[in-house]
């Protein structure tokens, strides 16, 4: 297996990329800044890791929650509500 950069390894923890990705929900973008990459590298590591990625109405309903201080809910049809 090729070596991996020490910066990225952070990146390529699936536990730790799950966690702010799904439940802290981080956007890639986010995630990008804190690992020091760009975001392409996020979406790579995100396919070869097996992280699905959210919708756009999600990404957008967890965005907004945030810039409110809440936490976005999910309602019975999957469509996030805040």
């Amino acid at each position: 297996m090729r070596q991996r950069s020490p910066k990225y390894l952070l990146l390529w923890q699936p536990d730790w990329l799950k966690t702010r990705y799904e439940k802290d929900g981080l956007s890639t973008y986010q995630i990008a800044e804190i690992v020091g990459c760009d975001q392409s590298s996020v979406f790579y590591v995100m396919r070869r890791l097996g992280v699905k990625r959210r919708k756009y109405t999600m990404s957008r309903m967890a965005r907004l929650a945030r810039q409110k201080g809440g936490i976005a809910r999910q309602t019975k049809k999957g469509e996030g509500k805040c």
